[in-house]
Order: C-alpha cells, then structure tokens, then sequence
C-alpha cells in the first residue's frame, strides 16, 4: 500500500505502530495530504495511522459509495480482525461515513467516527425527502432526463440554498450522497469561523448552515460535538497543533470519554500558548 507518491495510491501508512490503526481520510486532491502528514506528526499516539487519499480527478458519475468500495479491501487488508477508527476532513469525512456504514455491512465493529468540517445538510430530513423524491422520479423518467436528474439536480438544490463555498471535483459525489445510519459514536469537529455563522441571521427560508451537527443526531446513537480553532483551512494548519491534540484524546479514550478530554486538551493549549517550546502533552 505504501510506495514513494501518495498520489500513487489509494492507501498510505503515514505513521507506524501498535495497537489498533487510524483510518483518516484526507481530502486533500491538491497537494496529496500534505497537511494530514503534518497533522499526523504532531499525534503522540502509539496506534498506526493510515492516510486514504483522494482521487485527483474523479469520475463525474463516481459516488461516494463506489469510492468507498475502491478503499474497502485496503482497510480490510490493514484490520484483518478489531474495530475500525476513521475520521476524515471536508469531502473525506463523508468518504469516511460511508466507509463506517459498509463496514459495519459485513460485521465489523467501528469503534468511532470523527467528522472535520464536514457538511451536514444531506443528513437533514428535508433535504433527504427531497433526495429520495428525485431518485424516484430518476428511475421511472427516460433514460437520459434520469440520468441527468440523478447527476445535477441534488448539486442545483445546494447551490439555490446558498451554501455551497465549495466547488472542487467531489461536489456532485458530496451533494448526491444521503448518509446512512451508523451504529457507531461520531464526533463531529467544527471550526470556529462555523460557530459565528451558526449565529448569523438567516434570511432564506431554506437557507440551513452547511456544517451544523444537530442533523447527524439522527444518524447515530450518539454524537459528540468540538469546536476547534480556526477557518475551515486554518483549522488543519495554522491551529493544527490543537486538532492534533483531539484526535490524540480519542485514540487514547475513545470517543465516549470526550466529554473529560476537555478540560486536558484546554489546559495543553493554554501551556503551549504561554510558553510555544514546551510539548503540550
């Protein structure tokens, strides 16, 4: 799975070690996960920590579940036997949601999973009834007008709600895909430049916030949320430092134990602010 270029590959092994592995997926189809290599040296965790990398170029009509299916044997190949920790970043956190699911599909446990800015708005009911009343519609129209309402008609619907920032490669996979229920913990982290816009006045009357966690409650049987320091890109740069120290907790604890996390990854922050040379372990 490791060779030389990470765009050679679907699956890099960016860190070595014992104990269970993290399966983090990055997103990053421009520069090949050059912030998650530097994320994932800041980690002090023993566990293995495994990098999906993006496809540079997808396929307009490739999902997110046929993507997902392309990193599956890799995953299973790393964790023949145990649970699976994931989490992934922006298009990456649903790569990583579907991933959860179709493990869970053959029996395997997923022990958590960790959402990094990731949109939220295909896990809103509304949104969801609109999907699927289009899928119906898809199915018994002509061919052609099927296919073209399969493949434009969810990106149209989040571009007229205002919310799309984003227009790389992974729109029309991101806006298609309808996350299914999970039956592990999620963890869903935000940056702060999301906690300001949640207190934004809306004026649409379907204008939602495209990162808000309360509609990911729905889809699992608990959900924990963080906001982080930062802009939705200086979250895993400029305040790397602070995620790392997260991801670290969770390793250690698991998911279940966020809630204590916090008061130990405040204070690491707080001495490492005061004094930059010192570890914040």
């Amino acid at each position: 799975m490791r060779t030389s270029d990470a765009f050679e590959e679907l699956v890099t092994c960016a860190k070595f070690g014992d104990g269970t592995p993290f399966f983090f997926c990055h997103g990053d189809y421009t520069t090949g996960g050059l912030y998650a290599l530097r994320l994932v040296e800041m980690l002090k965790c023993d566990q293995p920590v495994f990098l999906l990398n993006s496809y540079l170029d997808p396929d307009p009509k490739f999902s997110i579940e046929e993507m997902a299916r392309c990193y599956l044997p890799h995953l299973l190949a790393a964790q023949p036997a145990g649970a699976f920790p994931l989490g992934g970043f922006c298009n990456g956190g649903l790569l990583a949601w579907e991933l959860a699911h179709q493990l869970e599909s053959l029996g395997r446990r997923v022990e958590f999973i960790v959402l990094i800015d990731v949109r939220s708005l295909n896990a809103r009911l509304t949104i969801r009834i609109i999907a699927s009343l289009t899928r119906l519609i898809a199915r018994v129209a002509p061919k052609k007008i099927g296919e073209k309402l399969k493949l434009h008609v969810m990106r149209a619907i989040w571009n007229r709600l205002g919310q799309v920032s984003y227009y790389g490669p992974y729109l029309r996979a991101m806006s298609n895909y309808l996350p299914p229920k999970l039956r592990s913990n999620v963890v869903i982290v935000l940056s702060e430049e999301y906690r300001v816009m949640k207190k934004l006045p809306r004026v649409r009357v379907l204008s939602f916030s495209p990162t808000h966690p309360t509609p990911w409650n729905r889809l699992a049987p608990k959900v924990h949320c963080r906001y982080v320091a930062g802009t939705h890109h200086g979250a895993i740069t400029t305040h790397a430092r602070e995620l790392a120290l997260l991801l670290d907790g969770l390793l250690f604890h698991g998911a279940p134990q966020l809630d204590q996390l916090e008061s130990k990854v405040d204070g690491a922050l707080r001495r490492y602010a005061s004094d930059p040379a010192v570890d914040p372990e």
